[in-house]
């Protein structure tokens, strides 16, 4: 990991109700000297309330934002309170700004929306079981409403996708959680999956909530593999088709049997391109294809990509 940067200097210009904006100067690592400036906003934090009702629709208000000066339709959220926890402030602002309590709310993530510039941050909770329930808030006008259902929340997609488990371990965590799980590969945007478990731990605070740790070592960086199946055309007895979009788990490196000719071509090694790397090697009429190796800018992602290719 990166050092970070030394402070040098933190002022206070501007200073209003909600805000505070802080002036650094930082000194870098490599000697580098710049000025920064940050929102500092209350310790407490924020939440964002995702409720859905017993019909499967979830629960938006429209009010007026002043940093776009338009109405907006958005998820109930607000600042909490000294003394409340985060689930017992979500549930006050979905009955302040909405009409409704729920009788399970589960906090998923703590995020930031903008981690350059505020040190502000937002606890999004899942809120299920609601009833009418009113409390007053501080709104200046009645806020709008508006239930929409799941089905109309990415209008124009045919498709529904899913994550299917590849060990038993998964069945095992979905057993303890009555929500859904977001989950990631165990990286960063733009760098290779870490696959050490002391790396995950340091590199990935902050981000993740938890960690699958396991005692067996990982010898080899690979994804999961993302399929697309073709629906039935009607009246047709045939199996539905798979395409495949990402080979890795459980994939690569199979081998894919190319048309007939290729046999009497000549052995070709592609090393794919600086994004979204790939390497194919074609070979007595089939194409070998390594896993997906991510975006080559990444010092790490190279070390990988020459690795896969038994340079080390």
């Amino acid at each position: 990991m990166p050092t970070k940067p030394e402070i040098l200097k933190v002022s206070r210009p501007e200073k209003s109700r909600l805000f505070h904006v802080e002036q650094l100067d930082l000194k870098f690592s490599n000697g580098a000297e710049r000025q920064f400036e940050r929102l500092v906003t209350p310790a407490l934090g924020a939440v964002m309330v995702v409720a859905i009702d017993d019909q499967q629709r979830m629960v938006l208000i429209r009010e007026y934002a002043a940093g776009l000066d338009e109405y907006v339709l958005t998820f109930p959220k607000g600042l909490v309170d000294p003394g409340e926890t985060v689930s017992e402030a979500a549930n006050r602002e979905l009955q302040e700004e909405a009409g409704f309590a729920a009788k399970r709310l589960n906090p998923i993530k703590t995020m930031s929306a903008a981690p350059n510039y505020m040190g502000h941050m937002l606890d999004v909770v899942i809120a299920q079981d609601l009833y009418e329930s009113r409390l007053e808030g501080d709104e200046p006008e009645p806020l709008e409403v508006v239930l929409i259902p799941l089905t109309e929340v990415a209008p124009g997609q045919s498709r529904l996708g899913c994550m299917l488990p590849h060990s038993p371990v998964h069945h095992l965590l979905l057993e303890s959680f009555e929500s859904p799980l977001v989950m990631t590969s165990a990286n960063r945007s733009g760098s290779p999956q870490v696959i050490d478990n002391d790396e995950v731990v340091s590199q990935l605070q902050g981000i993740a909530d938890y960690y699958v740790l396991h005692d067996r070592e990982i010898v080899n960086r690979v994804d999961d593999s993302v399929v697309a199946i073709k629906s039935l055309s009607e009246g047709s007895s045939n199996y539905p088709k798979m395409q495949v979009i990402r080979r890795a788990r459980g994939y690569a490196p199979a081998p894919i049997k190319l048309p007939p000719g290729f046999e009497r071509a000549s052995d070709l090694l592609a090393l794919g391109g600086e994004l979204k790397n790939t390497i194919c090697l074609i070979k007595g009429g089939q194409a070998i294809v390594s896993q997906h190796l991510g975006d080559l800018e990444d010092v790490r992602t190279y070390d990988e990509y020459l690795k896969s290719q038994g340079v080390e």
